[in-house]
């Protein structure tokens, strides 16, 4: 199996139910598997909404940005 198919399977597996939008477990997925690539990583949360968290990782400083949002 590649790598991306395994990181695909294994990203369906995580509970990520929307509602009530609880996304923690989804986020720690991603943010080990971008930690593991040498990522610095961080998991952000409105105070509001303490289970909705985003992952903002950062590889290296410049040009080219890139931002993914699911």
């Amino acid at each position: 199996m590649s790598e991306l198919v395994a990181l695909l399977k294994t990203l369906i597996e995580v509970p990520s139910i929307n509602p009530p939008g609880d996304n923690r477990a989804i986020s720690k997925c991603v943010a080990a598997w971008l930690g593991g690539l040498g990522a610095e990583v961080r998991v952000l949360a409105p105070p509001e909404h303490p289970l909705m968290q985003s992952v903002v990782a950062t590889i290296g400083a410049g040009s080219p940005v890139v931002m993914l949002h699911a």
